[in-house]
């Protein structure tokens, strides 16, 4: 049974809370967190967007290599820029951050929808985001072919991810009935699953605990990998820029425990918006990073950048500091892995002829020429062959 109109209107014009002892409601032009969402906002879409868009050419113009991560990654990019729309939305016509009790509950109720809406948009965008990320790490990490324990692990990662947060954006449909009681108090009739903060707790929790673990398992796959310490370095600061995104995660499970226990839900939930915002858009920055050395080194050749480019360090990582002199030191690297010192010349193979080499690579053991191991083999084929954006990771015995 529907309330009647006359008291549904009484309590849309009651204040949204009770205000803190000593505060006096102010209805008519209260502070707000308007100018930092804006600025927010502006900076994490630059942000994005960039990463994202350098990516994309990197993979398309430069490494001609566009794989399915980074479909993935341009739907998250999409998804996230749909979740600003009730953002922007929200700061442009009801202002973002006002305390509930500056707020009557009809004030209360286009919030609690505009929060469901960025919601589902948040789920949707960081599937699609860790799926890149995983599917990256699988590509990189792991030889085709192989199964141990961190295939494994990524490919449970992969379907806990799928099948959580399709569920969780689905649940936001079915979560009451009818479903606007969801973000409408003044609906009494029907009923819903339970308090909707504890799934989205649920769903920080998994978010924040994936982060690390893929963060943790990352590492320690970089840290076993047959290549020089300088090298494992610089792949291990490229994967450890997931630190962001996962103390932003963090952050946000902290301003969603706030809301949950605080009256001033409105506020709270503006800050927990705002951390959830930037953890998507260093997610972005993090899984386009990988690609960002090719990048630069492309556009430093440029004439425009010829200049700009001769006063920064160089991003060469490939450069192993024992090249020969001559026309065959100055011949590009890319595509090429580096097999030794102790043949008289230094052996380079192509791509094309890996497979050949690793075939004869006991013949060419009794023959005295340099060796590559099997597990070896692995380590380059999955970080170089199948990945060339990530041709700075030459190998030198």
């Amino acid at each position: 049974m529907a309330l009647d109109p006359k008291i549904r209107e009484a309590i849309l014009n009651m204040p949204a809370a009770k205000p803190p002892p000593g505060v006096t409601p102010n209805f008519v032009n209260p502070s707000d967190l308007v100018d930092l969402t804006y600025g927010l906002a502006s900076v994490l879409t630059a942000l994005a967007t960039a990463s994202v868009a350098v990516r994309i050419f990197t993979k398309w113009k430069i490494v001609r290599s566009v794989v399915i991560e980074d479909y993935m990654l341009t739907i998250s990019f999409f998804l996230y820029v749909g979740g600003l729309v009730p953002v922007c939305y929200l700061a442009a016509y009801h202002h973002t951050g006002v305390h509930q009790w500056n707020l009557t509950v009809r004030d209360t109720i286009i919030r609690s929808y505009l929060y469901m809406i960025g919601t589902i948009a948040y789920d949707l965008t960081v599937l699609f985001l860790k799926l890149s990320i995983l599917l990256q790490c699988l590509r990189v990490f792991i030889p085709a072919g192989t199964r141990n324990v961190a295939f494994w692990v990524y490919q449970l990662l992969i379907w806990v991810h799928i099948c959580f947060y399709v569920t969780s954006a689905l649940l936001e449909f079915a979560w009451c009935r009818p479903m606007k009681k969801l973000w409408d108090p003044t609906v009494i009739e029907g009923k819903c699953i339970g308090d909707i903060t504890i799934k989205a707790l649920v769903s920080g929790t998994i978010n924040a605990g994936s982060d690390c673990l893929l963060l943790v398992l990352s590492q320690n796959v970089i840290w076993n990998l047959r290549l020089p310490t300088k090298r494992k370095r610089l792949l291990s600061g490229v994967f450890l820029l997931g630190l962001m995104p996962t103390v932003c995660s963090l952050v946000r499970i902290y301003y969603l425990i706030q809301g949950h226990q605080d009256v001033d839900q409105t506020y709270w939930y503006t800050l927990l918006g705002e951390w959830g915002l930037s953890e998507l858009a260093f997610g972005q920055f993090a899984a386009s990073a990988v690609v960002m050395p090719k990048f630069v080194k492309y556009i430093s050749k440029k004439p425009i950048f010829a200049q700009i480019g001769s006063w920064l360090p160089t991003f060469d990582l490939s450069n192993t500091g024992d090249e020969k002199s001559g026309a065959a030191g100055r011949e590009s690297k890319r595509n090429r892995i580096s097999l030794g010192r102790r043949s008289a010349g230094r052996v380079q193979v192509t791509d094309r002829e890996y497979n050949e080499l690793v075939e004869n690579s006991l013949q060419l053991s009794a023959s005295g020429h340099s060796v590559v191991s099997r597990k070896l083999s692995n380590d380059i084929v999955s970080a170089k062959v199948n990945s060339p954006e990530l041709d700075f990771i030459t190998v030198a015995e």
